[in-house]
């Protein structure tokens, strides 16, 4: 065989050892990205956010994401949620998803970790900071719509008291505006029975406070016929402090939320009805947003912010025994195969 037969064989064999590199090179699928880590902080700690956790932690099973979760161990304590904030390193983690507890002063803390890391909000907003979405209900519309209960609650009108925990969160600032606007409008409605708020209680968070609050208005207020309790703690307080006073059955009570407590008094006829949140999709969407913002091309990347709107349920007691039944499945916490538990 000549030099040249052997150099044209050679060059040949090179040609089709390049031709299958360049092949397996380019239509091998690229390596799949590391999970990204998203930190889930609470509110606070109690049943409705042991919920909230577990539809983070379904989530986080089912998009394959490493989760970490923080819930401050007091009840709505700004202090110790702010603190969780402050120590997050956002060029370690991927995602924040946060209820804050105060809109307006933890806004600028959204802001500094929305510049490293993706941040979400959920159940309560943060609507004027930088953060790429909110999951929740709309809470001016919950407020308006616990306004609405009181002609068939209290067909004769009468005095109402309503508790909230602060009027710092950007949810229950929401839920108290409605309410009022809605009253309002009762009230220029002369077919409508006349109601009286004696007063806006704010607890802090403390269901000692709380129950100090119940007891003082119930005693200036002899003839107060309803309380409305705009918080989840509130319906398993108000229980409490009204069975104290042999006052059970005897005021009306509107709350919000299902705590075990409260679907009690519902069943047993003490509240004559609760606005049903749902804390576990909160936890799940804001998840799934925080996985496919960093799973997603940055040109398809939405450019407004997002909000996933969960609308609230009105349980009365003919509709309780269905509702316990759809939700049995999220009363249990969840843990995370895919990343640490609370």
């Amino acid at each position: 065989m000549s030099t040249h037969r052997l150099s044209i064989g050679a060059l040949l064999l090179v040609a089709l050892a390049g031709a299958a590199w360049y092949r397996q090179s380019v239509f091998q699928a690229p390596p799949s990205a590391p999970p990204p880590t998203i930190v889930f902080i609470t509110g606070g700690s109690g049943p409705y956010w042991q919920q909230a956790v577990n539809g983070a932690k379904a989530a986080a099973d089912d998009l394959t994401v490493n989760l970490q979760v923080e819930t401050p161990p007091g009840a709505e304590s700004l202090d110790q949620q702010t603190e969780m904030l402050k120590e997050l390193d956002s060029t370690a983690i991927d995602g924040v998803a946060i209820s804050p507890l105060d809109a307006e002063g933890q806004t600028p803390l959204i802001n500094d970790l929305a510049k490293q890391a993706f941040v979400v909000t959920f159940d309560s907003d943060a609507p004027d900071s930088a953060r790429q979405g909110y999951v929740g209900t709309s809470n001016f519309g919950a407020g308006r719509t616990c306004a609405r209960l009181l002609p068939d609650a209290l067909p004769q009108g009468g005095k109402v008291a309503v508790i909230l925990a602060n009027l710092t969160k950007d949810n229950l600032i929401d839920r108290k505006g409605g309410f009022q606007e809605t009253l309002s409008q009762l009230a220029a409605d002369d077919s409508k029975p006349r109601y009286e708020v004696v007063d806006f209680l704010v607890d802090d968070g403390s269901d000692e406070r709380g129950a100090k609050l119940i007891h003082e208005t119930l005693a200036k207020h002899g003839d107060l016929a309803c309380f409305v309790g705009m918080n989840a703690r509130h319906g398993p307080l108000l229980m409490r402090v009204l069975k104290d006073e042999d006052r059970l059955g005897k005021i009306t009570v509107i709350t919000f939320d299902d705590a075990p407590a409260t679907l009690d008094g519902l069943a047993a006829g003490h509240v004559y009805a609760t606005l049903a949140q749902d804390p576990f999709r909160y936890g799940y969407e804001a998840v799934r947003m925080l996985a496919e913002l960093n799973r997603a091309d940055a040109a398809y990347r939405p450019v407004n912010k997002t909000t996933f709107s969960v609308n609230v349920e009105t349980l009365r007691p003919e509709g309780l025994e269905a509702y316990r039944a759809r939700h049995s499945s999220q009363a249990s916490p969840k843990e995370s195969k895919a990343g640490q538990g609370s």
